[in-house]
């Protein structure tokens, strides 16, 4: 294995895309998907705040509810 390949599986984007491939390996709902993307985007505080945040969870229960996906 070459250095440089070594440098990139030790990074922290690599090993968040491979919990991504392993939890949508298992086959999860939409709904669970939404809200892995939710905990990964305010994880990286993407949503800027924590009211935001509490938004985007309230939009998304309510997709969920609206377009009855299952949790």
């Amino acid at each position: 294995m070459t250095e440089k390949i070594k440098q990139i599986r030790a990074r922290k984007s690599y090993q968040a895309f491979n919990d991504w491939v392993t939890f949508l390996e298992r086959k999860p709902s939409i709904a669970k998907i939404l809200k892995k993307l939710h905990e990964e985007i305010d994880w990286r505080g993407g949503f800027g705040s924590m009211t935001n945040s509490a938004y985007a969870v309230e939009s998304i229960k309510q997709l969920i509810k609206d377009k009855q996906l299952q949790k």
